[in-house]
């Protein structure tokens, strides 16, 4: 075993909660000792890799980039901000995968309908983001660079926009060719307009059925140490899309309504993190993980 797993500072923070330690331990040193070349990153996009507080105030989700933005008609704001008063939380709750996940599709899909409506053009993405409240933790460059240093896959995957996902990532981090995403990207016609999707609908709630026949986890397959993080409960249901694994790590991090959801994270996730605007635990496990110290 290797003994410097008691030396990870962050699992000792208040903010976080482990309920099983000598568990945690053991999978770690087993993926430790397996090495880099055994691992892969699958992680979770809005709230895990972006801040839920930015500047004060929530943080924007990549929807939220859209819906909050200046360049689009007040009416555009409004009818998004009902769907979210009504949808998101449905999505906090506890109900049933089987009774959210046709929820979850319903409000993805109006909320779509209403971005076709904008005639939004490709080339003003860079511009809207711009002014957007959306910013990646502290800690998640650290967490592109070194696994790209190390050719450690990290497959994003959300149910939000891919084409806003990587623009985020462009501005304020680097995109290295280490990084899958997949996500909702946008149908663009001849001019440039947003015009649809271009594949089904990913949401919250149907991410192992969208990735199952994905190539990256075929590509991947002998990558049997999996460190998987999210924001919701659900992010964890992308272990079932995996080949073959040996070991996987699941981190959550709670933003929100803690009190009432943190018993259903604690069994859900080996680690879970709360109320932080950094993965600084994330990037002290990986720094080991990695073979960095």
């Amino acid at each position: 075993m290797a003994p410097f797993f008691h030396q990870i500072q962050g699992l000792d923070k208040p903010s976080v909660y482990i309920i099983d330690p000598v568990g945690l331990r053991e999978k770690l040193c087993r993926i430790y000792e397996a090495g880099p070349d055994k691992l892969q990153i699958v992680t979770d996009f809005d709230k895990t890799l972006t801040k839920f507080i930015m500047n004060g105030t929530q943080g924007c989700t990549v929807h939220g980039v859209l819906e909050t933005s200046k360049y689009f008609p007040e009416s555009y704001r409004e009818k998004c901000l009902a769907l979210r008063n009504h949808y998101h939380p449905i999505e906090l709750s506890g109900i049933s995968p089987e009774e959210k996940g046709p929820l979850m599709v319903e409000w993805w899909t109006k909320a779509h309908d209403l971005i076709t409506e904008l005639n939004l053009k490709k080339e003003d993405l860079p511009k809207i983001l711009r002014d957007a409240n959306i910013g990646l933790r502290d800690g998640v460059e650290w967490l592109f660079v070194k696994t790209y240093e190390k050719n450690v896959p990290v497959f994003i995957l959300s149910g939000g926009l891919g084409d806003i996902i990587e623009e985020v990532i462009k501005q304020q981090s680097h995109l290295f060719d280490n990084v899958t995403v997949m996500a909702n990207y946008m149908k663009f016609n001849e001019e440039g307009v947003m015009v649809g999707l271009q594949d089904e609908l990913i949401s919250s709630n149907n991410k192992r059925e969208q990735t199952r026949s994905h190539p990256y986890f075929e590509k991947h397959k002998d990558r049997t140490n999996v460190v998987v993080m999210g924001d919701l409960i659900q992010d964890t249901d992308v272990v079932g899309s995996l080949k073959a694994p040996e070991n996987v790590l699941t981190i959550g991090l709670l933003n929100e309504k803690v009190d009432e959801r943190l018993s259903a994270y604690k069994e859900a996730f080996d680690v879970v993190v709360v109320d932080d605007h950094s993965i600084e635990v994330v990037d002290e496990v990986l720094m080991q993980l990695l073979h960095q110290q």
